[in-house]
């Protein structure tokens, strides 16, 4: 794995779910040069990777994250819509998903109300984009005032 956009913190991790518990299930990060061995992570060695990354893999590491996902994928519609940072009614699937000390406590399908929104040709990209808002309990105001003048 080589460095890129997502890892402008340094550090890039893959999650999963072990029944509805949430799991870091590998890391990888990039350390000082000075760093000859990272300490282990719930067991797991780091170890040198491609691109100056450590990598821990297989970590399984049961998380007590309180907060929600949105989880997106399938990307539809035209071409010119796709940007670095994609919207969530640009996907044909989109749940969110709300979590108490890492234990999963709701899951809400909003495929169906993305449809409905890329279907409002009358409004502008700002009132979709306030309108995708006013339909998840994780949004704020931080995540749209970018598209705002």
């Amino acid at each position: 794995m080589d460095r890129f956009t997502a890892c402008w913190r340094g550090f890039y991790a893959l999650y999963e779910m072990d029944d509805r518990q949430l799991v870091l299930h590998s890391f990888f990060v990039t350390l000082d040069g000075s760093v000859d061995r990272p300490p282990d992570l719930h067991g797991v060695s780091g170890k040198k990777g491609y691109g100056g990354f450590w990598e821990y893999k297989q970590v399984n590491l049961p998380l007590g994250y309180s907060g929600g996902l949105i989880l997106c994928a399938d990307r539809v519609g035209p071409d010119e819509w796709f940007s670095d940072y994609e919207c969530t009614h640009h996907f044909r699937d989109v749940l969110e998903l709300r979590f108490e000390g890492g234990i999963l406590t709701s899951k809400i399908d909003h495929s169906d109300t993305m449809e409905e929104i890329r279907g409002f040709t009358d409004l502008s990209f700002q009132e979709k984009e306030e309108l995708v808002a006013a339909y998840f309990s994780l949004y704020s105001n931080k995540w749209i005032n970018y598209y705002k003048l």
